[in-house]
């Protein structure tokens, strides 16, 4: 949840709707390199670890198909919410564009919607980390 006083409004500095994503990306979405990933439309969790201020780590557990990103810090920083959201508005923005370019709500259920709107991102405290 967002702490009373910040926003989600979308950054500026994301060019998100012009985004082309590389031929690797890509296929790195399908399940098609050499790393071993299956494809995401047969996932429902994504666990991304995210580096911070370039010296601390998190672990974005994405729920592709509820569009969410849960952000664990198991060391619980006093990080303000709005670094936090600055830090991760690519993994917000930009996976709705993915998930789009790969077909995934075509292939993962009927009925599911694609929306070029933003991921709802939580922050989960320290205490709260299974």
């Amino acid at each position: 949840m967002m702490p009373a006083g910040t926003t989600d409004k979308h950054f500026e500095e994301w060019p998100v709707l012009s985004y082309k994503w590389t031929a690797e990306q890509i296929a790195w979405a399908r399940g098609k390199n050499d790393g071993g990933c299956r494809p995401w439309n047969e996932v429902d969790k994504l666990l991304i670890p995210v580096n911070v201020g370039g010296g601390h780590w998190l672990m974005a557990k994405v729920e592709l198909t509820l569009r969410s990103i849960h952000i664990y810090d198991p060391v619980g920083q006093p990080i303000e919410y709005q670094v936090y959201l600055q830090q991760l508005a690519c993994l917000r923005w930009f996976l709705p564009l993915m998930l789009n370019q790969i077909y995934f709500y075509k292939k993962k259920r009927k009925g599911t919607t694609m929306t070029p709107d933003p991921f709802h991102m939580v922050l989960v405290t320290p205490h709260n980390i299974p």
